[in-house]
């Protein structure tokens, strides 16, 4: 298992948990926990921080929030 893998099969569940909980939908929280680790795949420098956990989460935020906002735009009709 190379340092991504490791990396996706402790942190995956966590941030599609994470996900969860902030969007209330299981799909939606599938495609941030996806999205999260596509991007964390183009940047394996960050692989071995010290604060890669707290990185991950961060990144996770701020997808749920983009995507919220996508929803409150769209349904305004905006």
């Amino acid at each position: 298992m190379n340092d991504f893998e490791r990396l996706f099969s402790r942190l995956y569940p966590r941030v599609k948990l994470f996900a969860m909980q902030l969007l209330k939908r299981e799909d939606e929280a599938e495609d941030v926990a996806q999205n999260v680790f596509a991007k964390l795949w183009l940047m394996p420098e960050k692989w071995s921080e010290d604060n890669l956990d707290s990185y991950v989460f961060v990144m996770t935020r701020n997808h749920v929030l983009n995507v919220i906002r996508y929803h409150r735009l769209h349904e305004s009709g905006g």
